[in-house]
């Protein structure tokens, strides 16, 4: 799910929500809506997601590794 990858890839890169929400623009709020799973991000904020951490947005939305 994403939440879990999203999770995973925060730790790896040492960084919390407040920081990612600021390396990537996309609102905090939001950022922790989805890491809740209460929402997931429409495909722009995927794509910046999937740039930043170095992955694909299938990755994202899969949970793989």
């Amino acid at each position: 799910m994403l939440k879990d990858k999203l999770k995973v890839l925060m730790d790896e890169k040492q960084i919390n929500a407040n920081q990612l929400s600021k390396n990537t623009g996309i609102a905090y709020s939001s950022i922790l809506d989805w890491i809740k799973g209460e929402t997931v991000p429409k495909a722009d904020k995927l794509l910046i997601l999937a740039k930043y951490f170095g992955v694909t947005m299938e990755e994202l939305l899969k949970g793989e590794t």
